[in-house]
């Protein structure tokens, strides 16, 4: 094997990796809906707003979504900042603003948290058509590289 035929290898590697990364993802998020509920506090809510261009040089707007949140389980204070599965970065900003609308710092939130693990928690539980989406596009460029290196490098 030359050593061109590695970097699809390793392509395939991270590729893989990633979408074994939104599987995880996704399954947890598909659990938490079955997760126990609690109360919880908002802490801090914000959206980043970064103007970018494309690479036709079109301007477009990405905003990240941030939630910080506290409850109690069984007595103990946790604080976190992962309130969903579903994808909250790099989102539009009608959808960002959407996904946290309503939701203002002091309010009471219902927070589920997973009774194995109570620090994992989350303010909306389930996932969306978008986690698959991830998985789908991370495991094609998997095969894809995979491919390349064991079929496309191969002596003809």
């Amino acid at each position: 094997m030359s050593a061109t035929s590695w970097i699809p290898l390793i392509v395939a590697t991270i590729a893989l990796g990633m979408a074994l990364w939104h599987g995880r993802r996704y399954a947890l998020g598909e659990a938490s809906r079955r997760w126990r509920r609690t109360q919880g506090t908002v802490v801090d809510v914000w959206f980043d707003v970064q103007e970018k261009r494309d690479a036709d040089g079109d301007h477009y707007v990405s905003t990240d979504a941030h939630l910080v949140y506290d409850y109690v389980v069984a007595g103990r204070r946790h604080r976190s900042r992962h309130f969903t599965y579903r994808p909250a970065r790099g989102l539009g900003e009608r959808e960002a603003y959407a996904l946290l609308s309503g939701i203002r710092k002091g309010q009471t939130i219902e927070v589920r948290y997973d009774p194995k693990r109570p620090q994992r928690a989350v303010v909306l539980p389930g996932t969306e058509r978008a986690n698959l989406w991830h998985i789908g596009i991370w495991f094609l460029i998997a095969l894809i590289a995979a491919g390349y290196a064991f079929v496309g490098a191969a002596p003809i």
